[in-house]
């Protein structure tokens, strides 16, 4: 009987008999089961549950056959620990060079700053990594070259500090973000919609999932024009929320009202249209025009016209979608809710994979949805989308919601924690034996 336990739970267990350890490594037709169906009920920290989950698959990878529920637990994570698990499972099999592209499209602020000290450690062990990223910021201490991509070709190569010269201006033009988030703020004359007479109410409402309370005792009212961010740590419930919001998730107590009238789900579904954070799921007609039209009753032309060059989207009205890039993809969905005229509208993560352009293309759409009256709720990690586009922005921590913080220079101390942005800015880091290459790519 062989057994294997991680942080006190079994992973492996078999019964063979006379089994050796070059048995155990290459176990050809013996009988392997993997229990981890109850790993959610267990009282113990995601990282010891990610721990558990990579060393589980690294053992179905080793094996020539295992039970199909062997990662079962896995597919009820948020995008961002499945990302987490993903980038786990590779360092189990210690590469020499790894290659990320986007690693932190799915992932919070926190989650970003771990991923930032694993690359780190990976570095230290003279490894050799490049990454695909939009998202700078957390990398300028870890990089000894930046490749600037542009339509498929190397324009130019930085180092840290040469790149740290460019002009803010320099480097919008060339499509790329913030390199330090300390010089991220609000705009100073940041207008924010009047509260005074709500047109949607959230009363004691409580969100459940297969038994469990994800959220309670969740209140709040948005005016017209509102723009509310939303901002909660990888699999905390942001999902279920604005899945409810938008009538998606049935399993809800309290009350919704649109108008002073109480609205079910039916009638959430109604007045809503949501974003989802992998539009792949939203995505059905073969031109990107006539996704932007479908399922949507006597759609304006003049405004379908207008919303597509407004995102950059009419050199590719008559492709399919699926043969977009992902942030083209996500700007196709953003149209789509320009167009469908529904007046609560969810974005779940639209900047994800997004460039500098790209989202400040989205950006003014959304100003554009709010100086409509438009509700809008924007659940992202991204603090540079969130100071161009929130009035407010809702923090949800252990299933309760502890802030309503509006966007402005006043609450700019409050915003940066909720956002996990230390108040000094981190000194450069920059030692490792490998190098660590950044290629940066326009959509």
């Amino acid at each position: 009987f062989v057994s294997l336990s991680l942080c006190d739970f079994p992973v492996l267990q078999r019964e063979q008999a006379g089994a050796s350890s070059k048995q155990f490594r290459k176990p050809a037709g013996c009988r392997i089961s993997y229990r981890l169906s109850n790993l959610t009920n267990l009282q113990i920290g995601m990282s010891q549950q990610i721990f558990c989950l990579t060393h589980a698959a690294l053992l179905y990878i080793l094996c020539d056959r295992a039970a199909i529920d062997l990662l079962e637990a896995a597919f009820e994570f948020c995008r961002g620990e499945k990302q987490k698990i993903a980038f786990a499972s590779v360092y189990a099999m210690n590469p020499q060079i790894y290659l990320l592209d986007e690693p932190s499209s799915n992932l919070d602020m926190r989650s970003i700053q771990e991923l930032g000290e694993h690359l780190r450690l990976i570095k230290s062990q003279g490894k050799t990594i490049l990454i695909a990223e939009h998202r700078l910021y957390y990398l300028m201490d870890l990089v000894d070259r930046i490749v600037y991509l542009e339509h498929g070709k190397i324009m130019q190569v930085f180092t840290p500090e040469a790149f740290r010269q460019l002009s803010e201006d320099t480097r919008e033009q060339m499509g790329l973000r913030a390199i330090d988030l300390h010089r991220v703020l609000p705009p100073r004359n940041h207008s924010l919609a009047p509260v005074s007479d709500p047109i949607l109410e959230l009363n004691n409402v409580a969100l459940h999932y297969k038994k469990r309370t994800i959220l309670h005792d969740i209140s709040l009212t948005a005016a017209k024009g509102e723009v509310i961010g939303v901002v909660v740590h990888n699999g905390a419930g942001k999902t279920t929320f604005s899945r409810a919001l938008c009538g998606l998730h049935k399993a809800c107590d309290g009350q919704f009202f649109w108008n002073g009238l109480s609205m079910d789900h039916k009638d959430r579904l109604r007045h809503s249209y949501m974003v989802m954070q992998d539009v792949n799921y939203e995505l059905f007609a073969d031109s990107v025009e006539s996704e932007c039209t479908f399922g949507i009753r006597n759609p304006k032309q003049t405004l379908v016209d207008a919303t597509l060059e407004e995102l950059a989207l009419a050199p590719f009205r008559d492709r399919h979608p699926n043969t977009l890039s992902g942030g083209q993809k996500q700007r196709v969905a953003v149209a789509v809710s320009m167009i469908c005229g529904k007046d609560l509208l969810v974005f779940d993560e639209p900047t994800s994979g997004l460039d500098f352009d790209s989202m400040t293309q989205v950006a003014g759409l959304i100003r554009r949805l709010s100086d409509m009256g438009k509700v809008i709720f924007i659940v992202t990690h991204d603090f540079e989308f969130v100071s161009r586009t929130c009035s407010r922005i809702l923090h949800f921590d252990e299933g309760e919601m502890p802030d309503d913080v509006p966007v402005t220079m006043d609450t700019l101390p409050t915003l940066r924690e909720l956002f996990s942005i230390s108040e000094s800015r981190p000194e450069g880091q920059n030692t490792g034996k490998a190098d660590s290459v950044l290629p940066i790519a326009d959509d």
